[in-house]
């Protein structure tokens, strides 16, 4: 297990790849990129500085969501990013229209170029290579399949301690009983509600509440219980995953 320190908190977390922070900070970090992709949105025009003020974001977390293209400038905002290859300005990424362009005529041009014959005795395919290539694409396309779909879930579940995540869903737990039972309750008495008021006055308020409250404990120590191995399932579910993950990852790089 790749055990670091979150840039952002400090807070120990699996690391898994990437921009070294965890699964929460990683998290808050998109909520303040749309707030500033919204910002820009609504206010054209305006510079780095003015965003990074007004929305508290780092100016370098800014200009390198935009060098990653995921956010947009107007050119007369000021913004001060140039192209790498000419050094003209541009709203965003690495490269001028006409820089990308010419690049993708030359690697077109590369590519359409014809190779040199090869003097070379033409050689039988090695099925080893075959088979090679085939066990690449299935783990690559089991790796994405996984990363798109429960992978998301995994990596924040064991982005906690084992305690910590199972304390905080036996607290949820606990919430989600008594909101279950505040409801049971009101049904049953909503359907035996006359014979209820009829009988007001002639029972015991003091047993009856004490033989609610009895109920409501029993029926949330079984809810929380339920809660405690369910989560323990979930993590213990999660960490696997993650293990074949770390394996599948390794075996992909072994093999190209």
């Amino acid at each position: 297990m790749n055990v670091k320190n979150c840039r952002k908190c400090g807070k120990v977390f699996n690391y898994i790849g990437g921009m070294p922070i965890c699964p929460q900070c990683r998290e808050e970090l998109e909520k303040k990129f749309d707030t500033v992709k919204e910002y820009i949105r609504e206010h054209k025009g305006a510079s780095v500085l003015e965003v990074s003020k007004e929305c508290e974001v780092e100016e370098a977390q800014i200009r390198q969501w935009v060098r990653e293209e995921r956010l947009e400038f107007d050119t007369s905002s000021g913004i001060g990013v140039v192209c790498e290859s000419c050094g003209v300005a541009i709203s965003s990424g690495r490269l001028c229209d006409k820089c990308k362009m010419n690049l993708v005529n030359g690697l077109n041009a590369a590519a359409k170029r014809p190779e040199a014959p090869s003097l070379k005795k033409p050689t039988r395919e090695n099925p080893r290579m075959r088979f090679l290539d085939k066990y690449k694409i299935i783990l690559m396309t089991a790796i994405s399949i996984y990363e798109e779909k429960e992978g998301k879930d995994d990596l924040s579940i064991n982005g906690y301690f084992r305690g910590d995540y199972m304390g905080a869903q036996v607290l949820v737990g606990a919430i989600c009983g008594t909101i279950a039972f505040a409801t049971i309750f009101a049904m049953y008495m909503f359907y035996d509600i006359e014979n209820f008021m009829v009988n007001f006055y002639k029972m015991d308020i003091v047993e009856f509440a004490t033989g609610v409250l009895k109920k409501y404990v029993i029926f949330l120590a079984i809810y929380m219980v339920i809660s405690y191995f369910v989560a323990l399932f979930k993590h213990n579910k999660a960490k696997k995953h993650i293990e074949n993950y770390k394996t599948a990852l390794k075996a992909l790089y072994d093999n190209f």
